[in-house]
């Protein structure tokens, strides 16, 4: 009489149909699985289903943060900005870039915080129009701290405008973000928003 096949070997062979259970438990005379070998692999597929639920729990925790986010933001919404509901007044300046640097920056040695040039003063709220002006004939750059960080290449005999929205009061720095032969002459500049 034929003993009938275990619920184990069932799952086992489902999983992997070419292992014989009777054989990697070392009960079948030609095993060439040891009882160490085995604990190994039953570790190993221990390790596999663990890993998996890991990976699911991870992904669960994720989606509910993102969720739980966009729920406390629609219930407590977001941050209104320092200046909804102000129509901006715009505050135009003009940067000269050449061999003298900014606006002559070259001949105004300092530092950002002790002795800035060139210095564009405005309120917070108000629009700041920056037009850059590269009067050179190499390439200078444009960049300021928070507003403009990413900065801008200015080739020579081009110009362009920056424009932002002042909505954080602070001295933020003005400097030339791509290297020329006038570079650190042009790393002191300020924008001072009160």
């Amino acid at each position: 009489m034929a003993a009938e096949p275990s619920h184990s070997k069932i799952w086992l062979q489902k999983e992997r149909p070419n292992i014989d259970l009777a054989h990697d438990m070392g009960q079948d005379p030609n095993s060439e699985f040891s009882h160490a070998e085995l604990f190994v692999l039953i570790h190993i597929r221990i390790g596999e289903i663990m890993m998996k639920n890991k990976m699911l729990a991870i992904i669960v925790i994720t989606v509910a943060g993102v969720l739980g986010g966009g729920i406390l933001t629609l219930v407590i919404g977001l941050p209104s900005s320092p200046c909804a509901g102000i129509t901006p007044i715009t505050h135009s300046f003009t940067i000269i870039e050449n061999l003298n640097g900014y606006n002559g920056s070259a001949y105004h040695p300092g530092s950002w915080l002790t002795k800035p040039w060139p210095v564009m003063n405005v309120r917070q709220c108000e629009m700041v129009v920056i037009k850059i002006m590269n009067t050179d004939i190499q390439t200078h750059g444009f960049a300021v701290d928070f507003y403009a960080t990413r900065g801008t290449e200015v080739q020579g005999g081009q110009s362009l405008t920056v424009q932002f929205l002042a909505s954080k009061v602070g001295q933020f720095r003005v400097y030339c973000n791509v290297l020329c032969s006038v570079h650190n002459s042009m790393l002191y500049g300020s924008l001072d928003v009160t």
